[in-house]
């Protein structure tokens, strides 16, 4: 999970995560939530639970790693 305010702006390593969706696929998910894209706003918390089972299928049953970034004073708290 990524998040920050504009794709545009501050989307990093956009063009390596993409690769790396395309050359492992079905190995690597990014999930990016752009806060300032678009009217309403999206965090990361918002897409984390709007695929909250995903999440634990993901991290209880497949042992899968799980990586959040972006920076915020609320997200990592929220994020809990």
């Amino acid at each position: 999970y990524f998040g920050c305010r504009s794709k545009i702006k501050d989307y990093y390593f956009e063009n390596e995560w993409s690769k790396m969706q395309e050359d492992l696929p079905g190995s690597i998910q990014v999930n990016v939530a752009f806060s300032r894209d678009q009217t309403e706003k999206i965090y990361v918390q918002d897409l984390m639970l709007k695929n909250s089972e995903e999440i634990f299928d993901l991290i209880y049953r497949k042992n899968a790693q799980f990586f959040i970034a972006g920076n915020s004073k609320r997200m990592p708290q929220d994020v809990k």
